[in-house]
């Protein structure tokens, strides 16, 4: 403006042509600069819009058992991954159409800096990471919505086939059990056993509707420490002879004797699946 005000105070025709020109060429520069702008947000969405399909089909054929394809090895690197890394998957629950959820993933995603997928499937939504430091994922699920599922890390495509399944098994162990998080690595076997909870009903289920939950810690105690009584006893703070009454107690209204190998299996079966196992908390 101070320029333009002196122009005109010169009366100079070049000043005033100069200025005129100056106006034009700021002109479509901002005109050029916000197409530019434009054309590259569409682009952006475009890309966005492609590897979001990519992604979709590349986990669709991890499901439908087409790891080793090597259509399915393209869609990984479309999508960014090395088919030959390791991968660990995160599930969490989900209602249809649920974008918090998924923004939550996304975040996520940003702080770990790994390459990374999120996919919403049915009622749950999946990030899919390559090589990220598995403490640090651990560390991160304590931050995140309860019923989080984390698979084992696995390597290669057919390593992350069976990564996603662990996530939605881990994950329905801790919707069954009421579990923040549940990590298939260290809670392998009742997240397989809760798969089958069908087949194997008549082998964990107690003779007794109803157990005081005294009981189910006197087990969890001895089976946890050694198998020992006096261990057990020191741990809840009674005498070892409690310990024995409350094993025996267990072996009577349960079926189950801990003291041997296929009870001592019928009880930590049932303890760990269980669905806020029907245990009496009054004592």
């Amino acid at each position: 403006m101070r320029l333009s005000r002196r122009a005109a105070a010169e009366g100079t025709e070049m000043s005033l042509a100069l200025l005129a020109a100056v106006d034009t060429f700021w002109m479509w520069t901002a005109r050029v600069s916000t197409a530019a702008a434009d054309g590259h947000a569409a682009v952006t969405a475009e890309e966005q819009i492609q590897r979001a399909e990519a992604g979709h089909r590349f986990v669709s054929n991890l499901y439908a058992g087409q790891a080793e394809h090597e259509s399915t090895a393209r869609l990984a690197q479309s999508v960014g991954f090395n088919p030959t890394a390791s991968f660990t998957v995160i599930a969490l629950p989900s209602a249809e159409q649920d974008r918090d959820t998924r923004q939550i993933l996304e975040r996520l995603a940003r702080l770990l800096r790994v390459p990374s997928y999120v996919e919403s499937r049915g009622n749950a939504v999946q990030l899919l990471l390559q090589t990220a430091d598995r403490e640090a994922v651990l560390q991160h699920t304590g931050d995140l919505p309860a019923g989080v599922g984390v698979s084992a890390t696995r390597s290669g495509l057919g390593g992350l086939a069976l990564a996603l399944r662990d996530s939605d098994a881990a994950m329905a162990l801790a919707a069954q059990t009421g579990a923040h998080v549940i990590d298939y690595e260290r809670s392998w076997l009742p997240t397989i056993l809760l798969g089958h909870r069908t087949e194997i009903a008549p082998f964990i289920t107690p003779r007794t509707s109803t157990i005081k939950s005294h009981l189910a810690d006197a087990v969890l105690a001895f089976a946890g420490n050694g198998f020992s009584v006096a261990t057990a006893g020191e741990i809840l703070h009674v005498h070892p002879n409690t310990v024995r009454y409350r094993l025996d107690r267990w072996h009577l209204v349960t079926g189950w004797d801990v003291r041997s190998l296929n009870g001592l299996q019928s009880s930590l079966a049932f303890l760990q699946i269980s669905a806020s196992s029907p245990l009496d908390r009054r004592g």
